[in-house]
């Protein structure tokens, strides 16, 4: 009876272990499942974005105990995409821009080496991009004196503004240049410690070759004009509308007049005061319709120095 018993138990024993390992295994088939298969899907989601890919997205079950995480690590990747996208927008604008700028610029490390440049920046030096990037500045801007003003901006952190230097270009043509630096720490904003090889300047560069010209053909038709004025039997002279006061009187009337070009634009009133008496008021009236008939002929007594 006893062997009885002792075997009934075995049997029972049994089918408890047979039981309990037929529940492990469908445990297991439905952790794999429904836990581990959608932490590795996520985990593989995860990783693509790592490495740059961020439309992958984990698949969502509905009813999962992992939904959740999964939703939430869609919703965190698609507004990282939407941010980087609208980041590399301004940042194409921000070219655009640039490279339509009359100035150009670049972005130098701590060797002087141009890490960057933009369109406007080889046209200035008539030198196409994959000849400017990675070189030194001295190599395709040699201007005396400058590579020591700009390491002295990287060194002190003061900008650099306003420095004149005509350069000959790799054309053969001399071209006059204002050049205005400033340091920066791109991406080291946080760091005391800069490697020469991160960007430390921001360099301007505008070509005032034509402004420079223009401005001497002004300065030189100026000149003639002063001197067609001065050798003229006639003054001229510019007065403000309403009270007449005069704001320009050419040299040539100190000597028709004996008066000097400062005696007529220092004292309000001085020009009405040396109309001869008898002639002051019809001119005035005449001068006051000008803004109607649209200009004035007449004649008129004037007082010299002497008088």
């Amino acid at each position: 009876r006893d062997r009885v018993q002792r075997t009934q138990v075995l049997q029972v024993l049994s089918a408890v272990a047979l039981l309990s390992l037929v529940m492990v295994v469908l445990g297991l088939g439905y952790a794999a499942r429904f836990v581990v298969r959608p932490i590795l899907l996520i985990e593989s989601a995860a990783r693509r974005v790592r490495d740059g890919d961020l439309s992958a997205r984990a698949p969502v079950t509905p009813g999962n105990e992992l939904q959740s995480l999964a939703e939430i690590f869609n919703e965190m990747t698609s507004k990282l995409e939407d941010s980087l996208l609208a980041l590399d927008l301004r940042r194409r604008h921000a070219e655009t821009l640039t490279d339509n700028l009359p100035i150009g610029s670049a972005l130098l490390d701590g060797r002087l080496v141009v890490l960057r440049s933009c369109r406007s920046f080889h046209e200035v030096l008539a030198l196409p991009e994959g000849e400017i990037s990675g070189r030194l500045l001295a190599d395709i801007l040699p201007a005396e004196g400058l590579a020591e003003r700009l390491l002295s901006v990287i060194e002190t952190g003061k900008p650099a503004r306003g420095l004149r230097h005509e350069v000959l270009r790799i054309d053969g043509t001399k071209r006059l240049l204002r050049i205005n630096a400033a340091g920066t720490r791109l991406g080291h904003e946080e760091t005391n410690e800069v490697s020469e090889e991160a960007a430390r300047l921001v360099l301007l560069v505008e070509d005032l070759t034509e402004e420079e010209a223009l401005r001497s053909e002004a300065r030189a038709a100026q000149s003639r004009l002063a001197q067609l004025i001065d050798s003229s039997p006639a003054a001229f002279y510019s007065a403000r509308p309403g009270d007449h006061c005069i704001t320009y009187v050419s040299d040539n009337v100190s000597a028709l007049l004996g008066l000097a070009p400062r005696d007529f634009t220092s004292e309000s009133g001085f020009w009405q005061e040396r109309v001869h008496p008898d002639d002051r008021e019809r001119v005035l009236v005449a001068l006051g319709d000008i803004p109607e008939t649209g200009r004035l002929s007449t004649e008129y007594r004037f007082l010299h120095a002497d008088d």
